[in-house]
Parts: structure tokens; sequence; C-alpha cells
């Protein structure tokens, strides 16, 4: 494979990171949007995301295999986040 396909597919990659972290990042009530730390774990966790995805996915099916019940409501609330709603701008 050319180098030039390989840096296409990571740059891919770090936009399609960087927009899953965003989302859950401005979701997340908890965190502050004005602090610098914050912003730079997730651009630092975007270009690091064959690692990071790999994980996030590994704890995430960790997670639904712990908490089947509540599946039903976590998928439809997941895509909201992710598929940025009007509702989720407003925010």
């Amino acid at each position: 494979m050319p180098p030039c396909q390989l840096v296409t597919i990571y740059l891919v990659g770090s936009l399609v990171s960087f927009c899953f972290y965003l989302a859950f990042f401005l979701y997340d009530t908890s965190t502050s949007k004005t602090n610098v730390t914050s912003w730079t774990l997730v651009l630092l966790v975007s270009m690091i995301w064959p690692i990071s995805m790999t994980s996030s996915f590994i704890h995430f099916i960790r997670w639904m295999q712990k908490t089947r019940s509540s599946i039903k409501i976590v998928i439809p609330k997941a895509w909201q986040i992710l598929s940025f709603t009007q509702s989720a701008r407003e925010r």
C-alpha cells in the first residue's frame, strides 16, 4: 500500500474518532467545556485513534455484557448523541 493511502486512512480515522469523542465530550455534563486539559485530551485521543478506538470498543462491549437489561434505553440515546440532532446542537 502506498504511503499516501496510509496517510489518508490515518487522517480519515482521526476525523471519525474526533467526531465520536467530541460528541461524547459535549454531552458529558460533568466535564468543564472551558478546561484546556479536557480539550487537549480529546485531541490527543483522536491522534492515537488506532489504540483509543480499540480500547473504547472493548470497554463498550464489556459494559454492554454487564448491562444487557438497559440496552433498549442506551442504544437510542447513544445514537442521538452521535447523530448531532437539533436538540444536541442546542445544548
